[in-house]
Formats: structure tokens, C-alpha cells, sequence
């Protein structure tokens, strides 16, 4: 959640060793107002955090810090907001996305729910 009648979801795929995909939905209300498509992928050289928010180009992060349940993704020479992005998670079971940098600091705290439609039985 982010805000009186805004809200976020978040929705990733089952990691496997060099690929986790997702997709994020932004809501005011019970509208989408906008979205973006996320990828981590182990690369040659690294781990990236690649964002491609709705009509822009992607914005690429490399993996600084990993510790327990801590992660650290940055790209420093972005110019837009955010240039640091952390995910940590909390004690009582929330996965907290941080976005630091050029611009006022944020975070938000999820909450792990059953994916929808998941109880809906398919028809051969």
C-alpha cells in the first residue's frame, strides 16, 4: 500500500537459477493508473534489477549488496529517481521496497496474498 486510495502490486514469477520476471501495477481507487515490467537476471558478469516503466526506455541495476534478507540494486549515474533500490525483509513476514536517491526517499510495506485466480479450476 502507498497512500490513502493508492496501492501496489507486485507479481513475480518462480525464480529459476538466472531469471525472475515480474510485473508491478499501480492503483488509485480500483484503477490501474500505471505499470512496469522487472526482471532480475544473473548475467555474464553480474546481477541485474531492470525496470521498464510504461513508454520509457529500461533503467538497469547492478547488484551492490546481497546479506541474509537484504538486498542492494544500484545504478548511481541514472539521472531520474530512484538511483538505489533495496528490498529487505521485515520480522513479521512484509518484503519492504526502498527507492533512494536524487528525490525524497520511499518505501512500502507488502504483504505476501495468494495469487488471484488461483483457486479457479480449469475445464479440460
Amino acid at each position: 500500500e502507498t497512500g490513502k486510495d493508492q496501492s501496489a502490486e507486485e507479481i513475480w514469477t518462480t525464480p529459476v537459477e538466472n531469471l525472475l520476471v515480474g510485473v508491478t501495477r499501480y492503483f488509485r481507487k480500483d484503477r490501474a493508473t500505471s505499470y512496469d515490467f522487472n526482471r532480475i537476471e544473473a548475467t555474464d558478469s553480474s546481477v541485474v534489477f531492470v525496470i521498464r516503466n510504461e513508454g520509457k526506455p529500461e533503467s538497469v541495476y547492478t547488484l551492490k549488496t546481497m546479506v541474509d534478507e537484504y538486498v542492494v540494486f544500484e545504478n548511481l549515474g541514472k539521472k531520474e529517481f530512484p538511483q538505489r533500490i533495496i528490498y529487505r525483509a521485515s520480522s513479521d513476514g512484509h518484503l519492504i521496497p526502498r527507492n533512494e536517491g536524487d528525490g525524497p526517499s520511499f518505501e512500502v510495506r507488502m504483504r505476501r496474498v495468494k495469487c488471484p485466480g488461483a483457486d479457479i479450476k480449469l475445464k479440460p
